[in-house]
């Protein structure tokens, strides 16, 4: 496709602002300051206050795969079973109102801490470990999408791009911690909404014959390097190192505050850069009416023969989305359990007003004829079909609406990468690292050993996601993978410990084998596990 030059200029500027926001975080954080506490990184002091913590609560779920895997099953599979919109922003409200509570009151600082007060230092330890792939997996999956977008617009490889992703959200967060965080994430936010929704004004003409969907995708969960891809015309492997970089960079600075404050950000430029796309879009000449029957294919169809499966799905979005570090380390930075709870409700309501222009995409992508366009095809093609995103903006938005919209996208996805980063590197410092000193030396390790050991896990945690995204071809794998291991070990054992006065170790033990054991052997298609059962569904 050659370096599309407006997407990169676009992709420089935005991917800098995210930088700089993230940069600027970390100063809260103190990062320099000797004194420095794991908490101050952790949970930016518990002082998270509504307007930030509004934004970085909503980025929970809302980045580059809620947003492109949101366009990708309107568009391939219809928007009845697009149902991750829904089932995220239900997770929020149900943890708000039957975890928060407890979780906070009780001076909680991860996900892990309940499990080590009551099952012991072995079960705390043990449970890490989905936690850590089902972070490392969507981490990976956030990245891989960019990094696609990324080679497109400028032709480097995809690795490059995830790395340079990776990265950039790596640093700011090890400089500013969840404070670099919550603030990229309202302008991540703001600028994906208003970028997508900006692609409406010329005559929809043609009527495409649309493709129709060709297999069950709840939600395709596809981020960062595809959009890089598109873009920049980078081979994925570059995109990929790029956005991971970047992402890293701050994080490392700042921790939770750099991450909360690059939410506001990353929410604000996908506000923008979504809407900005959406007018210009429908109204392409390439592009029929959405609403031209109740027939079209973007609709979707639900059988009977399906309803099993959609319901699998459904229960995997809601509850599996509870049991996740990203999600507690904001609630548990709020000021009082009270704003955390509500936090929870409007990210909620964050979640579903962000989906609609991604659904829009979706409906114009189905909708379109793309033999009519600069893409040369009469349909998107299937190796195409997680850059549907991107596609849409480059080929059926005007270049300066293309300029915003992919650029400002771009940026928010990347900053998506650092909460993830974050959490997992959090929960080892505090809830394995800290456990195995204290066993060793027989006291609690220091304040300084404890930031330093989270800032290499965040290097070590950005470097695996990197290799994920580039070994494994299919991103929905990643997503599905990655939730699929945190709703059957994680979640029973949440609920337990929360609920269940008489569940102890043993109990705990017992679950988290069989759990395991029977997700393993119904096999996993992207890590190459033949099925030694095959469930119904």
């Amino acid at each position: 496709m050659g370096v599309h030059i407006p997407g990169l200029i676009s992709i420089i500027v935005f991917y800098l602002l995210i930088l700089a926001i993230g940069l600027w975080a970390a100063r809260k954080t103190g990062f320099k300051n000797k004194n420095l506490k794991i908490d101050d990184v952790m949970l930016a002091n518990r002082s998270i206050g509504v307007f930030v913590g509004c934004f970085t609560m909503t980025a929970t779920w809302v980045g580059g795969g809620y947003i492109n895997g949101t366009t990708e099953a309107v568009a391939v599979s219809g928007l009845v079973w697009c149902q991750a919109p829904l089932g995220y922003a239900l997770s929020l409200v149900i943890g708000g109102l039957f975890f928060v509570d407890k979780m906070r009151s009780s001076g909680f600082t991860t996900m892990l801490d309940p499990f080590h007060w009551k099952f012991g230092d072995l079960m705390n330890c043990l449970l890490y470990i989905p936690a850590l792939t089902g972070d490392v997996f969507w981490s990976a999956a956030i990245l891989a999408a960019l990094g696609a977008t990324l080679k497109v617009i400028m032709d480097l490889n995809l690795e490059t791009a995830i790395i340079i992703s990776a990265a950039i959200a790596c640093f700011y967060t090890l400089l500013g911690g969840l404070y670099s965080v919550a603030y990229t994430d309202v302008i991540q936010l703001i600028c994906m909404f208003i970028g997508l929704m900006f692609a409406k004004p010329c005559r929809q003409i043609a009527a495409s014959p649309p493709s129709q969907p060709t297999e069950l995708l709840p939600f395709v969960t596809v981020s960062n390097s595809a959009t890089l891809k598109v873009i920049m015309d980078l081979n994925l492997e570059t995109a990929i190192i790029i956005s991971a970089a970047i992402a890293c960079f701050y994080t490392l600075l700042g921790g939770l505050y750099s991450v909360a404050y690059t939410d506001v950000i990353q929410l604000i430029c996908m506000f923008i850069g979504l809407w900005l796309c959406v007018p210009f879009s429908m109204t392409h000449d390439a592009v029929s009416s959405i609403t031209r029957n109740n027939s079209e294919p973007w609709l979707g169809e639900l059988t009977s023969d399906y309803a099993a499966n959609y319901i699998d799905y459904g229960l995997l979005l809601i509850f599996g989305g509870i049991p996740w570090q990203v999600y507690w380390q904001r609630a548990l930075s709020a000021k009082s359990v009270g704003v955390s709870q509500w936090l929870s409700v409007l990210g909620a309501l964050g979640c579903l007003i962000m989906a609609a222009p991604a659904v829009l995409m979706g409906a114009v992508a189905a909708s379109a004829d793309w033999n009519a366009t600069s893409y040369g095809y009469p349909e998107i093609r299937a190796e195409d079909q997680t850059l549907i995103l991107p596609l849409v903006m480059r080929y059926l938005c005007p270049e300066v609406v293309t300029f915003i919209g992919l650029g400002a996208v771009s940026a928010a996805v990347m900053s998506s990468t650092d909460s993830s980063v974050l959490s997992s590197s959090c929960m080892f410092s505090r809830n394995v690292y800290g456990v195995i000193y204290t066993r060793i030396f027989k006291e609690k390790p220091s304040e300084a050993s404890q930031i330093w050991v989270m800032r290499g896990a965040q290097l070590v945690i950005t470097g695996l996601a990197c290799v994920m995204a580039i070994q494994v071809d299919s991103i929905y794998e990643l997503w599905y993978l990655c939730s699929d291991f945190v709703y059957v070990v994680l979640f029973p054992q949440l609920v337990c410990v929360m609920y269940l006065k008489k569940s102890n170790s043993y109990g705990s033990f017992v679950a988290f084998v069989l759990g395991l054991f029977f997700r393993l052997i119904g096999g996993d298609n992207a890590l190459d596990i033949p099925a030694l059962i095959k469930y119904p569904w």
